[in-house]
């Protein structure tokens, strides 16, 4: 399978979205910078200020079958606020092939293969961040 994109729209239904006026553990209020556009640097440090002083844990779990052996897979992860990269996406690591290789392939049992593989994975890429396009709407998530 290839890698897929999990999202979660912050908006005025989402969990991780502080209220409008909140205090930290000291008791002092703070008072969030709703914004018109998505994504603005302030709404971002809102949020983080808000799950770093909650010592909020995102907690993922995926669950699903893989589609070639039919058998179920699961993933589980935590995130701190600190974990969150803002404005950031995964650098592109998964391409059509290109045919610029001509010493063929290998297949998962190191035996050397020929012909086209479907695509490529430039595994030194896998873990790369890069800045996230700004863009009035996620190609992600539904309008």
């Amino acid at each position: 399978s290839l890698p897929q994109v999990i999202a979660h729209k912050l908006d005025e239904k989402s969990p991780l979205l502080p209220p409008n006026v909140w205090y930290d553990e000291n008791g002092y209020a703070h008072h969030t910078s709703r914004s018109a556009t998505p994504g603005d640097r302030t709404e971002n440090d809102d949020v983080y200020d808000f799950l770093r002083d909650r010592c909020a844990e995102i907690a993922v779990m995926i669950e699903g079958t893989d589609e070639l052996t039919g058998h179920p897979l699961q993933a589980r992860h935590s995130y701190s606020a600190d974990d969150i990269a803002w404005d950031h996406t995964f650098a592109p690591c998964v391409k059509p092939w290109d045919g610029e290789d001509n010493r063929g392939w290998y297949d998962r049992n190191c035996k050397r293969r020929r012909g086209d593989p479907v695509c490529t994975i430039d595994f030194s890429k896998f873990h790369d961040l890069v800045p996230a396009p700004e863009c009035d709407f996620d190609p992600y998530l539904p309008l």
